[in-house]
């Protein structure tokens, strides 16, 4: 799994942006945006409004630090879906024995 460094990294190097130009729009220095992706330093408040601005979703980066936390909402998700099945399947049950009664 990548780091946050990583990901930031590889974000930057599909927009073509320099280490330079992230920098700038975010107000920090170069060597600031090298260590953070080089996972020396963690990312801000001002380095992450800028990624989102540039249309990085924030929120993964976020919770992805964390490997626990998509696992687990990930097996939440699954488990609301199964329950809507279920009761998707019961009221399709109920609308069969309906139309059953009335043929």
């Amino acid at each position: 799994m990548a780091t946050t460094g990583q990901k930031i990294k590889t974000f930057r190097s599909l927009k073509s942006i320099t280490q330079q130009q992230l920098a700038d729009k975010a107000g920090l220095d170069r060597s600031t945006v090298a260590r953070i992706e080089t996972d020396k330093l963690k990312p801000n408040g001002e380095i992450l409004k800028t990624l989102a601005a540039l249309g990085m979703n924030i929120e993964e980066l976020l919770s992805s630090t964390d490997g626990g936390t998509k696992e687990k909402a990930l097996q939440m998700r699954v488990a609301e879906l199964e329950l809507k099945l279920m009761n998707m399947e019961s009221q399709l049950n109920s609308l069969i024995k309906l139309v059953e009664e009335k043929l």
